[in-house]
C-alpha cells in the first residue's frame, strides 16, 4: 500500500502543479493579466493550500485511517475540477460590475478580486494541501519511524515537488501546447479522481488478503532498529521547535523572493515566452525536490538538526550569491552552448534549461533540505505528527505568500533586483545567525557561525555590479544572437535608463546621438530609428480611415504607450479623447526620453492614461470608442498573447461604436506564414470586414483593421485630412508623404483577407495556438524569411485597390496613386492604374509616365547614360594617395584604361575584377568621380547592395549630383534593385528633373557597342 501512496502522491504533485498553471490562466483572462490580478489568485491558491495543512494537521492524528481520507481529497479535487472551468466562465459580469462600481479603488477592486477567487479555489486547494500531513500521518505509526519522521517527510516532499516537475513540464510542453486549456484541465482533473480510485481498489484489495500475524508494535520497532540504520535520539526545546518553525515561516517567503528574483533575471536572458517560465519553474522544483530527498537522509542520522538548519540558510546564502554572479554571465555561456550546433527549438530550450539549473540548482537544492531538517525539529511525538507537518507546511506556506507579495510589489519594484538579492541573502544569513544562537552548540561554535553569516553580508555588496547591457542583450532572439556570434562584437549601448518595474524590466539604450531604444525583459520594444514608421502609422491609419473624419472628433483607445510616439501621433488629429492602457509604470518613466520625437503627449489634457492589463480594460469597461489602436509586444511573449485571440478581438468589438475601427498590429518576422496566418485568420472570424496594411513599403510589421462595416476610402477626404498641418508634419516622419501613399500601403483588400487565410487556424483562449506556437517560430526565423519575400514580390495576387477606393476620378488623381504605388514597389498595381492617366493633362501625368518608363524591366539593360552627361568634359582621372608607389601608381593608370575599354565592351565583370584589385585605400580615395565610375561597374554587374554603398555618399555630397547628373540615373537603378523603393522614385524624379530642365530625352537612347568615350574617361 505505501508504494501505491508514493506513486499516488507523485502523480498527485503533477496534477496539481498542472492545476496551478491552468486555474492562473483562467482567472488571468477574467481579471487581467495584471501582476496584482494574477497575485490575488496565487494568493487564493496558497492560502487554500495554508489552510488545508492546518486543519488536516488538527485533524489527521485523531484518524484511523488516513489512507482513506487522502484517496477523498483526491476525489473532491478532481470532481470540482471538472465544474471549476464552467463556473470562472460565468465571472465576465461580476468583473465587469466590480470594474464599474470600484474603478479607480485598486485596492478594494483587488481585494474583491481575491475575495471570489479565494471562495472558488478554497475547497480544492484545501483538499491539496491537505494530502502532505495525512500522508505523514500515514507513514509515521510506530515509534523508529517517527525517529526518522524528517526523512520520511522530506521523502514525500520530495517525491511529490518530483511529480510537480513532471506536471510543470508535460503541461508546458505537451498537454497545453496539444489539448489546450478545457482538455488539459479534463485531464488533470481525471488523474486524480484515477488517483483517489486506485488508493481505494488498493485498499479493498489489501482487506480481502488473509491478515498477517499480529506484530507487537514494540518488537516490531526493534526490529526495524536491526534491519535498518539505527534511529538517532532527539531531545528538542519547545523553544528551539518555536524557532525553528519561526524560521521555516520566513525561508518560505525568502524562497518565493529568490524565485521571483530569478524569474526574472533569466527572462531578461531566455525570453518571456510560456516555455521559458515553464523551464525556469522545472530548474527551480528539481532543486526543492533533490535537496529534500538528500538532505532528508542527512535528517533522519542527525543529532543536531537544529544545528544543520543554521548551516543550510548559510548555504542558502551563499550559493544565492554565487547565482547572482552569474546573471551577466548567461549570455557568454549562451553563446558557448549554441555554438556550431545545428540549431532547432528544441536544441535552443534545453540550452535555456542548462542556463537555468547554472543558475538555480545550488540554492534550491540548500532550499529543499530546509523542510525535513525543519520537520525533524518540530516533530514532538508520535501521536502529533500529523498536526506537527501540518502546522509546519501551513507556517511555509503563509511565509510563502508574504514573499510572493513582497518580492512582486516591494523588493523588485522598489529595491530593484540587484539590491533585493542582496536583501534576500541578508535574510538568508540572519535565519542562519537566529538559529545557529538557539542551536545545542558551544559559544566558539555559534561565534563561528555568526561570522560565517556576517562575512558573507558583508562580501555580498563588495560582488561586481551586473553588466545590465549584457543581461538585456536580448539573446534569446537567434537573429541576435547570432549577429554576435559572426561578428564577435556587442556593440554595447549606453545605458541611459534601467528600473525593474513590477511586470518587466524596462532599459533605454542609447545607440548614437540621441537615437533610443526601449526595450522590455530585453526585447526592443521602441525606437527613435526603424521603429518610427510603425509607431505614427498605426495610430494614425484608422483615425484617417474612419468614415467619419474630417468632421469627427473620435474617441480613440490606445492599448500599449512604450516611446509614447503612438500617442502622440494621434493626437496630431483633432480626437476628442485618447485613452492610454499601460501595464508597467516604469514604461512611462523610461518613455521621457522618447519626449523628442513622441510630441509630449503626457501634457495633453486629451490624454488618460489608464495603469491596467489593455485586456481587462477592454472586457471590464464600458465606455464605446471610434478607434481601438491595438499596440501590444510581440506575440510570443506570455501575456501579449492574450491580445491575438479570437476572445480578445470579440471583447475589442464589442467596444466599438456603431461604424468603429479596431487595428492592431502583427509581426511578420520571426513568425511562420502558418502563424501569421492564424493571426490574420483570428481577425477575420471577429470582424466581417477586414483589410491588412504594411507600415512601410518591405516592412515587416504589418495593421489589420478591422470593421462591422466595410471601409470605402474617399481620396478626396484622406487628403483633407491629410492637409492638416500637423498631422502631415507627422506623417512626413513615417515616410508618408500623400494621402494616396497610405492606400499604396494595402497588403489585402476587401475579401482577400478571407481567401488568404483559408484553410488556417483560429487561435482562442483554450487552445492557445499562437503563445505556444510562436516562440518555436523565434528559434527557427531563417526559415520563414522567404515568406515576407513572397507578401512583396511579383507573385503576390493581393492588394488590388480597385474595388478598395472612392474619389479618383481626373487623370492626375490616378497619377498620384500610380506614383505612391511606385514608391512602395507595387508596379503591377501602378500598372493597373496607370492606363487611366493621361500626360498631356498635367505635370503628375508626365512625372509618373516617365517613371513608369524608366522602372520597366524591359529595357532597363538595353540603354545607359554616359558618366559625364550634361559636361563638355570627361570624368577626372584617378587621385592617388600623395605616399603612392610610383610603378603601382603606373600599373593602375594601365589597368584603369584597360577597364574603360573593356566597360566599352560591355565586360563589366573583367572591368570590375581590375579595379577592385587595387589597394582598398586607393578605391576609398580615388575621388569622386572614379567612385560614379566603381559604382557603376558594380551596378552593371548587378550587386545592387555593394553599388548602393558606393552612391550613397555621392548623393549626399552637395552638388555632385548636379554635375554629374548619371548618378541619378543609376543611383535611381541601383535603389531599384536593391528594393529601396522610394529612394529610388526620389533619385529618378531628379533625373526626370534634370532632364526635362536641360531639354533632352529621359529615357536615353540606346548607344552602339564600341562608341568611343562613351563613359566620358579622360585618356590616359
Amino acid at each position: 500500500m505505501r508504494a501505491v501512496a508514493i506513486l499516488c502522491f507523485f502523480m498527485s504533485g503533477a496534477s496539481g502543479l498542472v492545476f496551478e498553471v491552468i486555474w492562473t490562466r483562467m482567472f488571468s483572462l477574467v481579471f487581467g493579466a495584471t501582476t496584482l490580478a494574477i497575485s490575488t489568485v496565487l494568493t487564493a491558491f496558497m492560502g487554500g493550500l495554508a489552510l488545508g495543512s492546518y486543519l488536516a494537521g488538527r485533524y489527521s492524528d485523531r484518524l484511523q485511517d488516513p489512507l482513506k481520507a487522502y484517496a477523498l481529497c483526491e476525489a473532491g479535487i478532481g470532481i470540482i475540477a471538472l465544474a471549476l472551468p464552467l463556473l470562472v466562465s460565468r465571472f465576465d459580469a461580476l468583473n465587469i460590475w466590480l470594474y464599474a462600481t470600484f474603478p479607480e479603488n485598486f485596492a478594494v477592486l483587488s481585494a474583491a478580486r481575491f475575495l471570489v477567487s479565494g471562495l472558488v479555489l478554497v475547497v480544492p486547494t484545501t483538499l491539496m494541501g491537505a494530502t502532505l500531513p495525512l500522508l505523514s500521518r500515514y507513514f509515521v505509526q510506530t515509534k523508529s519511524e517517527h525517529a526518522r519522521v524528517g526523512m520520511r517527510v522530506g521523502l514525500l516532499y520530495a517525491v511529490n515537488t518530483f511529480g510537480a516537475v513532471v506536471g510543470v513540464a508535460l503541461g508546458g510542453f505537451v498537454l497545453l501546447p496539444g489539448l489546450g486549456l478545457s482538455l488539459t484541465n479534463t485531464v488533470a482533473a481525471s488523474t486524480n479522481l484515477c488517483l483517489a480510485a486506485v488508493v481505494i481498489i488498493a485498499y479493498l484489495v489489501r482487506r480481502r488478503l488473509p491478515a498477517p500475524a499480529p506484530v507487537d508494535p514494540e518488537v516490531a520497532d526493534l526490529l526495524e532498529q536491526v534491519t535498518v540504520n539505527p534511529p538517532v535520539p532527539l531531545k528538542v526545546s519547545s523553544a528551539a521547535r518555536t524557532a525553528a518553525l519561526v524560521a521555516f515561516a520566513f525561508s518560505g517567503a525568502v524562497a518565493m523572493v529568490y524565485q521571483q528574483i530569478w524569474t526574472r533575471t533569466l527572462s531578461m536572458n531566455i525570453g518571456s515566452s510560456v516555455y521559458s517560465f515553464t523551464i525556469v519553474l522545472v530548474a527551480f522544483l528539481i532543486g526543492l525536490a533533490g535537496g529534500a530527498a538528500v538532505i532528508g537522509r542527512l535528517a533522519a542520522r542527525t543529532r543536531d538538526p537544529l544545528g544543520w538548519l543554521s548551516v543550510n540558510h548559510l548555504l542558502v546564502a551563499v550559493l544565492a550569491g554565487a547565482s547572482y554572479m552569474l546573471a551577466d554571465k548567461l549570455p557568454f555561456i549562451f553563446l558557448f552552448l549554441i555554438r556550431g550546433e545545428q540549431l532547432s527549438a528544441d536544441t535552443v530550450l534545453f540550452s535555456q534549461f542548462l542556463m537555468s539549473l547554472l543558475v538555480m540548482l545550488p540554492a534550491t537544492f540548500a532550499m529543499g533540505g530546509v523542510l525535513p531538517l525543519t520537520v525533524r525539529v518540530v516533530a514532538s511525538g508520535l501521536e502529533r505528527v500529523g498536526r506537527d507537518v501540518g502546522s509546519a507546511y501551513s507556517v511555509n506556506t503563509v511565509g510563502a505568500i508574504v514573499g510572493s507579495f513582497l518580492g512582486g510589489f516591494v523588493v523588485i519594484p522598489v529595491l530593484q533586483l540587484e539590491p533585493g538579492t542582496y536583501a534576500a541573502i541578508c535574510t538568508s544569513a540572519a535565519l542562519c545567525v537566529a538559529l545557529a544562537l538557539m542551536a545545542p552548540w558551544s559559544r566558539a561554535r555559534k561565534a563561528t557561525s555568526v561570522a560565517a553569516a556576517l562575512a558573507v553580508v558583508v562580501a555580498a555588496p563588495m560582488v561586481p555590479r551586473w553588466n545590465v547591457a549584457h543581461v538585456t542583450a536580448g539573446l534569446f532572439r537567434l537573429s541576435i544572437a547570432r549577429d554576435v556570434l559572426q561578428t564577435g562584437d556587442w556593440n554595447d549601448p549606453k545605458l541611459v535608463y534601467h528600473r525593474d518595474g513590477i511586470v518587466t524590466s524596462v532599459t533605454v539604450e542609447e545607440w548614437s546621438s540621441k537615437h533610443y531604444s526601449m526595450k522590455n525583459n530585453g526585447k526592443v520594444d521602441a525606437s527613435t530609428g526603424d521603429d518610427m514608421p510603425t509607431q505614427i502609422t498605426v495610430g494614425l491609419l484608422p483615425v484617417m480611415l474612419h468614415p467619419g473624419t474630417p468632421k469627427l472628433k473620435p474617441d480613440v483607445a490606445l492599448i500599449g504607450y512604450a516611446s509614447g510616439v503612438t500617442a502622440g501621433a494621434v493626437l496630431q488629429y483633432p480626437v476628442k479623447r485618447l485613452d492610454v492602457v499601460e501595464l508597467e509604470p516604469a514604461v512611462l518613466e523610461g518613455s521621457v526620453y522618447f519626449e523628442q520625437v513622441n510630441n509630449k503627449p503626457m501634457s495633453d489634457p486629451r490624454l488618460r492614461l489608464v495603469t491596467d492589463d489593455g485586456r481587462n480594460f477592454l472586457a471590464a469597461g464600458t465606455s464605446k470608442y471610434d478607434v481601438i489602436i491595438n499596440e501590444p509586444s510581440n506575440p510570443w511573449i506570455t501575456g501579449v498573447s492574450n491580445l491575438f485571440t479570437r476572445d480578445y478581438f470579440e471583447i475589442g468589438k464589442r467596444r466599438l461604436k456603431q461604424d468603429g475601427i479596431f487595428c492592431t498590429w502583427v509581426q511578420m518576422y520571426e513568425l511562420s506564414p502558418r502563424h501569421i496566418k492564424a493571426i490574420y485568420r483570428t481577425f477575420v472570424e471577429v470582424f466581417p470586414y477586414a483589410y491588412a496594411f504594411s507600415a512601410e513599403a518591405l516592412s515587416s510589421d504589418t495593421f489589420l483593421i478591422g470593421s462591422n462595416r466595410p471601409l470605402r476610402p474617399d481620396i478626396r477626404r484622406l487628403r483633407r485630412v491629410f492637409e492638416i498641418p500637423s498631422v502631415k508634419k507627422e506623417l512626413k516622419r513615417a515616410k508618408v508623404y500623400a494621402a494616396d501613399d497610405l492606400l499604396a500601403l494595402t497588403l489585402l483588400g476587401p475579401g482577400e483577407a478571407k481567401a488568404f487565410t483559408v484553410g488556417a487556424e483560429v487561435n482562442t483562449d483554450d487552445n492557445a495556438l499562437i503563445e505556444f506556437g510562436a516562440p518555436r517560430d523565434l528559434f527557427n526565423h531563417k526559415k520563414y524569411d522567404y515568406f515576407i519575400s513572397r507578401v512583396y514580390g511579383h507573385s503576390w495576387i493581393y492588394g488590388r485597390l480597385e474595388p478598395f477606393l472612392r474619389g479618383y476620378e481626373t487623370s492626375e488623381d490616378f497619377a498620384g496613386l500610380v506614383h505612391s504605388l511606385l514608391r512602395i514597389g507595387k508596379f503591377r498595381e501602378a500598372t493597373h492604374f496607370f492606363t487611366r492617366v493621361d500626360e498631356e493633362k498635367g505635370p503628375k501625368g508626365v512625372v509618373s509616365a516617365r517613371l513608369m518608363d524608366l522602372l520597366s524591366p524591359q529595357y532597363v539593360e538595353q540603354v545607359e547614360v554616359p558618366l559625364s552627361e550634361g559636361s563638355d568634359r570627361g570624368l577626372d582621372p584617378i587621385k592617388f594617395p600623395a605616399d603612392a608607389d610610383a610603378k603601382k601608381m603606373e600599373k593602375v593608370i594601365h589597368e584603369f584604361g584597360q577597364a574603360e575599354r573593356l566597360a566599352r565592351a560591355k565586360s563589366f565583370r573583367a572591368a570590375l575584377d581590375l579595379v577592385e584589385g587595387w589597394p582598398e585605400k586607393w578605391l576609398e580615395e580615388g575621388g569622386e568621380d572614379f567612385q560614379l565610375f566603381w559604382g557603376f561597374l558594380v551596378y552593371k554587374c548587378q550587386d545592387f547592395h555593394t553599388a548602393m554603398k558606393i552612391f550613397d555618399p555621392l548623393m549626399e555630397k552637395k552638388g555632385f549630383a548636379d554635375r554629374r547628373p548619371a548618378l541619378l540615373y543609376y543611383a535611381g537603378r541601383t535603389y531599384y534593385g536593391n528594393a529601396d523603393y522610394a529612394k529610388a522614385v526620389s533619385a529618378l524624379e531628379r533625373w526626370i528633373a534634370y532632364c526635362q530642365k536641360a531639354g533632352r530625352p529621359v529615357i536615353p537612347k540606346k548607344v552602339e557597342l564600341g562608341a568611343p568615350g562613351k563613359y566620358g574617361l579622360q585618356p590616359k
